[in-house]
């Protein structure tokens, strides 16, 4: 009875984990309700079977970075028993939670099955949302383009465009690699391709200038570790665009090291009050020490 209850739990609990990673890019509603359900469940799971399973060999190699883990959560917490404004500092501790997502998948992934169907899943599901995006970024794009720059056009019908960018961007290189080996894989690379083009393409389209960095830095460094041919076509791709793109276009990348950029301008200056305000808060403590 325990033995079938852990089974079926287990797998609803890998279903909702599912769920609440692959659809975060179209509903973030959808994906908290995930969370809370399969949470829930855990919580259940525990009472029930009154232990946590779990792979003690794993968990002893884990003990590193557990101990960070717990830093954090102690440094979160003194952080907001000191904050400037103590008024509802508690409440984004609920965002520790998040941390649950990383050891429920250690602890109910234990298979190599699973951990493909759960990945591809992911793939599938943010392709076909990625998909519906371009569709609705062609039809808008006419009118928006007689508007605004193409570098402030923008893809975030669903979600705040960086924090989709960045979603999308984890997704893509999860499967990348896979394209490059020689192995036989349970899933053609041609149908992998097919999938990871419209993530790529509605990722690029987010405009979010880390993003960007992040995959120039992502595919110059698996050139050069994993595959040199890569490498060279990668750097000849990049250099082909910036000479032949229209400034338009390339507007978005060259703005990054532009200090002058509005957005630029403006992390420049709360650094800058950061700084001061760090430089103050050692005046003050030095002459209060002093008298």
């Amino acid at each position: 009875m325990t033995t079938n209850f852990k089974t079926v739990t287990d797998r609803l609990i890998l279903i909702l984990l599912t769920i609440q990673i692959s659809f975060v890019s179209l509903s973030i509603a959808l994906s908290s309700i995930a969370f809370g359900i399969w949470f829930g469940i855990w919580l259940i799971q525990i009472i029930v079977i009154k232990k946590i399973s779990y792979d003690e060999i794993l968990f002893r190699e884990m003990k590193i970075l557990n101990l960070f883990v717990i830093l954090y959560f102690v440094t979160e917490v003194i952080s907001r028993i000191f904050a400037v404004y103590p008024e509802g500092a508690f409440s984004n501790l609920k965002r520790l939670l998040l941390f649950s997502i990383f050891f429920i998948s250690i602890l109910k992934i234990t298979d190599f099955e699973s951990l493909i169907k759960i990945i591809f899943a992911n793939i599938f599901i943010i392709s076909l949302i990625s998909f519906a995006e371009l569709i609705q970024y062609s039809l808008k794009f006419s009118d928006l383009i007689s508007k605004v720059p193409f570098s402030e056009i923008r893809i975030d019908y669903f979600n705040y465009p960086l924090t989709t960018a960045e979603i999308k961007m984890i997704s893509f290189f999860s499967v990348f690699p896979l394209l490059f080996i020689k192995e036989k894989l349970l899933i053609s690379k041609k149908y992998i391709l097919m999938m990871i083009i419209p993530l790529f393409l509605s990722m690029l389209l987010t405009q979010s200038r880390n993003v960007f960095v992040g995959v120039f830095v992502s595919f110059l460094l698996f050139g050069i570790i994993a595959n040199r041919k890569f490498l060279l076509s990668f750097i000849a791709v990049m250099l082909l665009a910036w000479i032949f793109l229209p400034a338009g276009m390339t507007n978005r990348v060259s703005s990054i090291a532009d200090i002058n950029h509005s957005s630029n301008s403006a992390r420049l200056s709360m650094w800058k009050v950061g700084l001061l305000d760090i430089q103050k808060a050692g005046v003050g403590r030095r002459r209060s020490s002093s008298s």
